[in-house]
């Protein structure tokens, strides 16, 4: 088998996009052998995870602009997935949460990622000591990209 190619100093954003696109490949293949679509299980699983959430604090967790949030919100509420209630902090808002076909989809799509990564035995060290470090690089360019 041939080495990996080497981290060009700098290039940074190149690795992490194709570090993206390989775990996504990974996740996708796993999700859609339980009959879960991707796109729909990270919006689910953001919503799990944050619930009850709005919109915009919702558009700002997945790092995708409101109106395309709204497109999928609104998928996911026709399925029966995301119920918007009323936010009784902000009459002019609603917010997020599962219903309980939103959260059987999260219980569906949690081992297949789970399976899917196996990255706790692949990496040299356990996954949480990765953890901080990517939340807060994540962070930065959040904000360097006008996010937060």
């Amino acid at each position: 088998m041939a080495a990996a190619p080497r981290l060009v100093r700098g290039a940074i954003y190149n690795e992490l996009f194709v570090a993206s696109r390989y775990g996504q490949a990974i996740i996708r293949g796993e999700l859609e052998a339980a009959g879960v679509a991707i796109e729909e299980y990270h919006l689910v699983s953001f919503i799990g995870f944050l619930q009850p959430v709005t919109p915009t604090d919702l558009a700002r967790a997945c790092g995708i602009t409101r109106t395309t949030l709204r497109d999928a919100i609104a998928r996911c509420v026709e399925r029966g997935h995301v119920e918007q209630v009323a936010n009784p902090d902000d009459a002019r808002s609603h917010l997020l949460r599962l219903t309980p076909a939103g959260k059987a989809v999260l219980e569906l799509g949690l081992p297949a990622v789970h399976r899917a990564l196996r990255l706790e035995e692949a990496l040299d060290r356990p996954l949480d000591e990765y953890e901080e470090t990517v939340w807060r690089l994540r962070r930065t360019l959040g904000r360097l990209a006008g996010e937060d």
